[in-house]
């Protein structure tokens, strides 16, 4: 059983716990406190900081007890967007930590992605109902059903973050209507990295669709950020770089520079 077989059984089982009337409940109250509609990305170029734990491949990375100060010195240093890892088992995540972040940037014009393993529509209302702006939607996961949960994100007011690997799962998403597109250098069947594989992939997406492109996984250094920036990406998501970090703010900084 790879990677992505192990996190839909873990799916699965979770959906299944899933208190409906609950979410539908805090999805009301949302609605009525909710600012309006915050764009996920700005055009001009950005990273998308991650608030991350662990990771199946490296194991733990940082405690990040207090996940509002790390979003807080994110938010000094310039981002527009920031990533909450809410997947519990491989990542340590929880809705918990979507839900302080969500709240405090409520009345920002910092979006809040939910980063997890989605599966089932029923996620995306979780999403919505504990705060999130956009949720990743990851096209081997969900292949087929791709285009619908792209419907039901945009319906509750997110924006969906559609996360590619190859040539095919491009065309895949363009199809199902992602307006946002990463490309994930990681293999998430094998977990395997090549940091060069976004950058041999961006020609594959459509130049004339208006999709904003975001480089993904083993982004470890400033110049790597120059590099993807330079290869017409707009954002770069790091997560392992930023929590390992001791002034993630000012790295941050260095990154949007020029």
């Amino acid at each position: 059983m790879n990677f992505i077989e192990k996190m839909i059984a873990i799916k699965k089982e979770e959906i299944a716990n899933i208190n409906e009337k609950e979410i539908f409940e805090k999805l009301d109250v949302i609605s009525l406190t909710k600012s309006v509609k915050k764009e996920f990305l700005p055009d001009a170029f950005n990273i998308i900081a991650e608030i991350k734990r662990s990771s199946p491949s490296k194991g733990h990375l940082a405690e990040i007890a207090d996940p509002l100060a790390l979003a807080y010195q994110y938010a000094q240093g310039g981002v527009q967007a920031i990533s909450v890892l809410t997947e519990e088992k491989y990542f340590n995540g929880s809705l918990t930590d979507l839900k302080q972040v969500s709240e405090r940037l409520r009345n920002t014009n910092i979006s809040v992605l939910r980063k997890d393993f989605i599966i089932d529509e029923l996620q995306i209302y979780q999403a919505a109902a504990f705060g999130a702006d956009a949720v990743l939607l990851i096209t081997s996961m969900v292949k087929g059903e791709l285009a619908h949960l792209i419907k039901v994100a945009l319906e509750v007011g997110l924006q969906p973050f559609v996360e590619t690997h190859s040539i095919d799962e491009i065309k895949i998403a363009e199809d199902a209507g992602a307006t946002v597109l990463g490309i994930n250098n990681r293999n998430l069947h094998t977990l395997e990295v090549d940091p060069e594989h976004c950058l041999r992939m961006i020609d594959h997406v459509s130049s004339d669709k208006g999709i904003k492109i975001v480089a993904e996984s083993a982004i470890h250094s400033v110049d790597q950020v120059k590099e993807v920036r330079k290869s017409g990406f707009n954002a770069a998501l790091i997560g392992e770089l930023l929590v390992k970090s001791d002034d993630p703010k000012s790295l941050i900084q260095t990154m949007l520079q020029g």
